[in-house]
């Protein structure tokens, strides 16, 4: 056997293997794979002689379809085996055969056929059996019968029968059974040397687990632990072999090599009844490159007549066919060129990869823990609050360094302090240098609670323009955390994760976060034993407020005066004149609005009285005196003076509205002029 020496196993569920052996002078080498194995063999199998010599050549157990290999055989049996012996006497009429009885007489002839009769059992007189009856032709004129079940042997003696019997019992027992396929390997040279074959396969996918070992001595350090668990599902044990994991996702994938193929050819047609006057073809093989076939389509069975193969002698009219060609041919595209641009950019693939000291064995069927990392641990435990996570208490985590120069397979981690486990967490891939938080517990004894209030900052800045007055001001969020610790051990690590508000918030008033992720701030606090913790968080950002100038209220006008936006001179013609005249227009335009219903209230009491007497009057009556008809004329004229005096209190309280609003628009534009002298510019 080819002996196993090195194994690198891939993340992506495929293994190198390599092998060496020492020879002397020409050899040939084997070793045996698994069916399913030859694909990936025959992809990647790569053979060296390390000694001067060269590999000739290196061959393989072929696997053609049984199809294939029982159509060539001219003897074939049931897949079951059953009647196979006057199955097979079936098929060699014809045949020389050499058969020997059960009285020893042999017997040479040729097979004429078989056939059965039926027969009183000798055993048994009251029963009749079928007796299988061979018949041979012996010395080319006496034909001999034979029951079948006397025969004591039965010989071709045709060679090729003979083997085309022992092939097909080599088939039958191929199909039965998953045989190992066999690879040899040939090399040739002189004196010892080395010859080195590897390959890739499949394998099974290797795993990483950790053990934290936390040390509660400041003076002896932390350890870490990385063990990789791999699984031996070959057909060979591991003796003592360089055992290499490389973790990554490059490129994997399969393909057939191993099943022959074919390929189904084009049919030709001959012509039999050729058309009159038909060119002569001159020099037909020799010169078929330069023929239609050159430059025809691929698909040739499409010709009705097949291809016109060979140089036409002399030039005749162009055919239906020519035509064709002729069209194809300028119709033809070049494929388009490829350039530098258009070519994908592939990135490398990141890759890593652990090399075990120590040579590995591992026996057949079985899986090992195998050590790739005992190393001082650079991290520390510590807690950690996110509300994301637990909205009540921190969590306990590590803060997990790796500067171990690799990068860390993700796995499950058991974290021990001292002698005893205190959890267990899984860990995400970590590249070399990276830092990050594991966690693997909840801090029961830390309780916190938040506090939450928004706060608006005075104005400070003012800019008037188009009749409004924009003003500028900070809106602040205000959190407060309360980490109310109860446990006897000061926490001297706790790091806070607060959700920051994208946009044009910013930190204010608040202690330098340690980091920033893509969603937190991170910050870093002390919290004792005993004692409830506070740390505050502020964000502010800038908000923007308009106000027209077309109605001011005492409480704006007093927060204008004390942000200095006006002087105290302009907050009296606002507060004296301004907001009076309003409220007066606003106490005209009430009372506008009451004359406008009652006025509303008349013309719709008039309209209705108009409507009965007109109803009254246009129907058929007796002409006697109708005291309701005359009732309701006269409320019709006493509702028209009504709404004549109500039109004209409603048009003179309009004017009186227009004529405050004037005054108000005056009083405006001269406030709008001072305050563009004493308002606080941006």
């Amino acid at each position: 056997m080819f002996p196993l020496r090195k194994v690198v196993l891939f993340k992506h569920g495929v293994g190198y293997f390599e092998r060496q052996k020492q020879v002397e002078g020409d050899v040939s080498v084997d070793f045996f794979f698994k069916a399913e194995q030859m694909n990936d063999v025959l992809k990647s199998l790569t053979a060296v002689d390390l000694g001067g010599g060269s590999i000739s050549s290196i061959s393989y157990q072929t696997q053609t379809p049984v199809e294939k290999q029982l159509e060539q055989l001219s003897l074939h049996l049931t897949k079951d085996g059953t009647g196979s012996l006057t199955e097979l006497l079936k098929q060699t009429i014809g045949a020389s055969v050499i058969i020997t009885t059960s009285d020893d007489q042999k017997v040479t002839g040729k097979v004429l056929g078989m056939d059965s009769v039926i027969e009183q059992d000798p055993e048994w007189k009251e029963k009749t059996r079928e007796v299988k009856r061979l018949h041979l032709l012996v010395d080319g004129s006496a034909i001999r019968t034979f029951p079948v079940l006397d025969l004591r042997n039965f010989v071709f003696k045709d060679p090729a029968l003979r083997q085309d019997l022992q092939h097909l019992l080599n088939i039958m027992l191929d199909m039965k059974k998953k045989d190992l396929k066999k690879v040899t390997l040939f090399s040739k040279g002189t004196g010892k040397r080395m010859i080195s074959a590897a390959y890739v396969v499949e394998s099974s996918v290797w795993k990483t687990s950790y053990r934290l070992k936390l040390s509660e001595d400041k003076k002896k350090p932390h350890r870490l632990e990385g063990w990789c668990l791999v699984d031996n599902t070959g057909d060979e044990d591991w003796s003592g072999v360089k055992l290499t994991l490389v973790g990554g996702r490059p490129n994997a994938f399969t393909l057939d090599l191993y099943t022959p193929r074919f390929r189904k050819r084009p049919v030709i047609a001959v012509q039999d009844d050729p058309e009159p006057n038909q060119p002569e073809l001159i020099d037909v093989l020799p010169h078929h490159g330069e023929s239609y076939l050159k430059e025809c389509p691929p698909t040739l069975s499409s010709l009705d007549a097949g291809p016109q193969i060979g140089r036409v002698k002399e030039d005749k009219t162009a055919t239906d066919k020519s035509k064709a060609i002729e069209s194809w041919k300028e119709t033809k595209k070049e494929p388009p060129k490829k350039s530098m641009e258009n070519l994908r950019q592939v990135k490398p693939v990141d890759v890593f990869q652990y090399d075990i000291d120590k040579p590995v064995s591992v026996k057949r069927g079985q899986s090992a823990l195998v050590p790739f990392l005992n190393e001082e641990f650079q991290g520390q435990p510590c807690a950690l609050f996110n509300e994301s996570l637990n909205k009540e208490n921190p969590m306990s985590v590590i803060l997990f360094k790796n500067t171990f120069k690799v990068t860390l397979d993700s796995g499950p981690i058991t974290i021990f302090d001292e002698d005893k486990c205190i959890g267990e967490a899984m860990v995400d891939s970590i590249p070399d240098g990276e830092t990050k938080f594991i966690a693997y517990g909840i801090e029961r004894h830390i309780a916190v609670t938040q506090e939450f209030k928004q706060e608006y900052q005075p104005y400070h800045e003012a800019e008037l323009k188009d009749g409004n007055l924009r003003l500028t001001r900070y809106r602040r969020d205000i959190r407060t955390y309360k980490f109310n610790h109860t446990g006897s051990i000061d926490l001297a690590s706790l790091y806070l994760e607060h959700r920051y508000q994208k946009g044009e918030y910013s930190l204010v008033d608040t202690p330098t976060p340690v980091s920033k992720t893509e969603n937190f701030y991170r910050f870093f606090l002390q919290a004792k034993a005993g004692e409830i913790t506070t740390y505050t968080i502020q964000e502010h950002m800038l908000v923007h407020e308009s106000q027209g100038l077309y109605r001011i209220y005492s409480g704006t006008a007093n927060s204008w005066l004390s942000a200095g936006y006006i002087d105290k001179k302009t907050f009296e013609i606002i507060a004296n004149e301004l907001i009076p005249l309003q409220d007066r227009i606003d106490k005209e335009a009430k009372e506008l609005e009451k004359e406008n219903t009652e006025l509303r209230t008349a013309q719709s009491k008039q309209n209705s009285a108009y409507s009965t007497v007109y109803n009254v009057t246009s129907s058929s009556y007796n002409r006697t005196v109708d005291m309701s008809l005359m009732m309701r004329v006269k409320e019709m004229l006493e509702t028209e003076d009504t709404i004549r005096k109500f039109r004209t209190k409603v048009n003179d309280r309009r004017l009186v509205e227009r004529q405050l609003n004037a005054e108000l628009n005056s009083k405006r534009l001269n406030l709008y002029c001072k305050m563009q002298i004493a308002i606080k510019k941006p």
